[in-house]
C-alpha cells in the first residue's frame, strides 16, 4: 500500500456500485481485502477500460460511451467469501445498461438527481474554472502539430492549385540558431489578396543554393510546384538579391515568370534614400557651421585634457582638408537629388506613378551629375575653401602614396575616379536594382488598374506591356483577345462609375 504495510487479499469477485442516478455499475475482479474499511475505485483501471474520468470537488465524474456516471462513495461491500460473484442487493429493475446506447446522459428527474445535475452543470463546459493547463512539452508539441497541419490544410486548399509567391526571410531564434520563415502571398478564392505563413525551419548554412533547395523542398512537402511561382520578395542581403548568383537569379533561371519586386519599406531602407532627409539636414548645417566647428576644435586642442587634445588636432587635421570638403558636398548634391524620392516612399498613402516618376527623375538626375557636373562641384568646392583658409589641391599633384595603392596616382585621379565617380555609381546601382525597368513596368502596370478618381491612371499601354512578361500566360493570340478585352473593360466601369 501507499505506507508500504502490506495486507491480506481473502478472495476477488464483483460488485455493483450504486450510482447516484440510479444506475449500476458493475465491476470485475474486484479483491476482497477486509483490512480496508472503504472501497477502493482505480481510476486508471477504468481508464483503460474506455470510461473518463474527471475530478470535480468531492466528486468524480465518469463517463463512457457518452453516458454519465456520478459516483459517490455509497456502493456495496464485497462479501467476504472470495467467489461470492453477486451483491447482497440486487439491482432494480428497469435500470438501463451502461452499454445502452438509446439512454440520454440525464435519464432521471427525482429532486436528488436534478440537484445533482445542476452542480455539475455549474461547474463544466463553460463554468469550468479553467484550470485543466497542459504542461507536457510531449502534448504541447502534439497539439501546435496537429493546429499547424489543419491550418497548413486549409492555407492549400483556399489557394486552389492557382499562382502564388514567395516571402523568405531569415531571423534567428533565441538560442541563436539560423531560421528561415516561409510565407506564401496569393489571390484567394474571394479575388483577396492575401499573405499566409507557411512554415518555419533551421538551416546550417544561407548560402543562394542551400536556401533554393530549403524552398523547393518546403513547396514539395506541400505538394506545391516551383513552376506556379509569380513572385518574389527578400531582403536585400547578397544571397537573396546578387544579380550573378543570388536566391533570386537562381530562381528566375527556373522559373522566368517568377520576377523579384522590392516592397516600398525594403527599398527604402537598402538605398541612400533611408538617411536622405536626416544626412542632408545634418551635412548642411556641418557646412554652415564650418568656422564654429574648426574654432572649438581649435581651443580643445589647446585647453582640453590631453585625450581631448589628441582626438581634437586629428579632427581639425582631417577636417580642414580639401578631400574631406569635396566628399561633404558630393554627399551634399546627391542627397539633395534623392529627396524628394525619400519623402515619397515614406509616405503612407503612397502614389505608385508619382513614386516611379521619382525614381526614374532621380536616376536621369545622378547620371547627369556623372556626366556634367564634375566642374560645377569643383568649383563649390573651391570657393569653399577658399573663404574657409583651406589649401586647394592641384589637381596635376602626386596624390599621397600612403593613401592609395596606384604608384603616380594624381589627385584628380582621386578625387574624380576614386571618390566621385565611385560615389555616383554605387548610388545608380542601388536605384537601378531597386527601381528596374521591369519593377517599373510591373508597378505602372498595376496602378493603371486603380479605380481611383474614375479610372485616372488607366492606361492601356502600361496593362499590355506588364502582360508580355508572362509568355506562358499569354500568347500572341491571347494578348490579342485581351487588348479588346481592356477597351470593353474600362468603357464598362467608366459607365457604371457615371452612373452612380
Amino acid at each position: 500500500m501507499g505506507n508500504t504495510a502490506t495486507t491480506k487479499i481473502e478472495g476477488y469477485g464483483k460488485i455493483f456500485l450504486k450510482i447516484t442516478f440510479g444506475k449500476v455499475l458493475m465491476l470485475n475482479n474486484v479483491l476482497h481485502v477486509p483490512t480496508i474499511r472503504k472501497t477502493l475505485v482505480s481510476t486508471s483501471l477504468l481508464v483503460k477500460n474506455g470510461f473518463k474520468c474527471v475530478f470535480l470537488s468531492d466528486k468524480v465524474v465518469v463517463s463512457k460511451n457518452e453516458i454519465i456516471y456520478l459516483y459517490k462513495t455509497e456502493c456495496e461491500s464485497l462479501s467476504e467469501r472470495p467467489n461470492y460473484k453477486r451483491p447482497r442487493e440486487e439491482p432494480k429493475k428497469n435500470t438501463p445498461s451502461e452499454e445502452d446506447p438509446r439512454r440520454s446522459k440525464w435519464p432521471y428527474t427525482s429532486p436528488d438527481i436534478k440537484k445533482d445535475t445542476e452542480y455539475v452543470k455549474n461547474i463544466v463546459l463553460e463554468k469550468a474554472p479553467k484550470n485543466n493547463t497542459m504542461t507536457s512539452p510531449d502534448i504541447q508539441k502534439d497539439i501546435v502539430n496537429s493546429c499547424a497541419k489543419v491550418t497548413v490544410k486549409a492555407i492549400i486548399e483556399d489557394l486552389n492549385g492557382d499562382f502564388f509567391g514567395i516571402l523568405f526571410d531569415d531571423s534567428k531564434d533565441v538560442s541563436h540558431k539560423e531560421q528561415m520563415a516561409l510565407v506564401l502571398p496569393y489571390v484567394n478564392k474571394e479575388c483577396e489578396f492575401i499573405k499566409r505563413f507557411l512554415s518555419l525551419v533551421h538551416v546550417k548554412t544561407t548560402t543562394a543554393h542551400a536556401l533554393q533547395k530549403i524552398i523547393y523542398s518546403l513547396l514539395l512537402q506541400h505538394s506545391l510546384s516551383s513552376s506556379l511561382i509569380r513572385g518574389q520578395e527578400y531582403d536585400g542581403a547578397s544571397n537573396m538579391q546578387g544579380g550573378i548568383n543570388g536566391l533570386k537569379i537562381l530562381i528566375l533561371k527556373d522559373n522566368p515568370s517568377a520576377y523579384c519586386i522590392h516592397c516600398f519599406a525594403h527599398q527604402l531602407q537598402l538605398t541612400l534614400v533611408v538617411v536622405a532627409k536626416k544626412h542632408h539636414d545634418t551635412l548642411r548645417n556641418f557646412i554652415s557651421l564650418f568656422l564654429s566647428i574648426v574654432h572649438v576644435l581649435g581651443v580643445l586642442a589647446n585647453e582640453g585634457s590631453n585625450q581631448e587634445k589628441a582626438l581634437a588636432k586629428s579632427l581639425v587635421e582631417d577636417i580642414r582638408s580639401y578631400e574631406f570638403v569635396c566628399i561633404s558636398y558630393l554627399m551634399l548634391k546627391i542627397l539633395a537629388i534623392i529627396y524628394d524620392l525619400n519623402i515619397a516612399l515614406q509616405r503612407k498613402d503612397q502614389d505608385i506613378v508619382s513614386a516611379m516618376k521619382l525614381a526614374d527623375f532621380s536616376k536621369r538626375q545622378v547620371q547627369t551629375m556623372r556626366e556634367s557636373k564634375w566642374n560645377s562641384l569643383i568649383e563649390d568646392v573651391s570657393s569653399f575653401c577658399d573663404k574657409s583658409g583651406i589649401v586647394i589641391s592641384k589637381m596635376d599633384e602626386k596624390y599621397g602614396l600612403r593613401k592609395s595603392k596606384r604608384k603616380n596616382s594624381t589627385a584628380y585621379h582621386h578625387l574624380y575616379i576614386d571618390i566621385f565617380c565611385a560615389a555616383i555609381d554605387l548610388q545608380l546601382s542601388e536605384l537601378n536594382s531597386h527601381f528596374s525597368e521591369v519593377n517599373i513596368d510591373f508597378l505602372l502596370g498595376i496602378a493603371s488598374l486603380s479605380p481611383d478618381d474614375s479610372f485616372t491612371s488607366y492606361d492601356k499601354n502600361k496593362i499590355m506591356k506588364l502582360a508580355t512578361y508572362y509568355p506562358n500566360e499569354f500568347t500572341a493570340s491571347k494578348l490579342e483577345d485581351l487588348s479588346y478585352e481592356l477597351d470593353n473593360y474600362i468603357d464598362y466601369v467608366r459607365e457604371m462609375d457615371n452612373a452612380s
